[in-house]
């Protein structure tokens, strides 16, 4: 897979082939289709905040279509997050993030709204 990444703060993301990951236990794979920076993605990359653990690819916001569930996922999968769905796709470190959030929101849209 083609990821942007930073080495060095205040220095250009590099593109980079890297290995596509399978999914382990709990988590979702999703082929991103577009995918926006926060402002703390922002901050890091310029230097603003301390530490970073680099390297690292920016942008957690994104939107895609589910390629693999990891062992477990299915159980806890909110609504649209089936392999082949599509939509946003809030990214959390082990997968579980808002996931009762996003599934009141869709039950309260009356539908598929991840």
């Amino acid at each position: 897979m083609k990821a942007m990444v930073l080495h060095n703060v205040r220095s250009p993301l590099t593109m980079e082939e890297r290995p596509l990951p399978s999914p382990a236990a709990n988590e979702t794979r999703v082929a991103v289709e577009a995918c926006a920076a926060c402002p703390t993605n922002l901050h890091v990359v310029d230097g603003d905040l301390p530490h970073p653990r680099l390297p690292l690819i920016p942008g957690h916001e994104i939107v895609g279509q589910v390629e693999a569930l990891g062992r477990n996922r299915e159980e806890r999968a909110a609504v649209g997050t089936s392999p082949g769905g599509r939509g946003p796709r809030p990214l959390t470190q082990d997968g579980t993030g808002n996931h009762r959030a996003r599934k009141r929101a869709a039950e309260s849209k009356g539908g598929n709204h991840a």
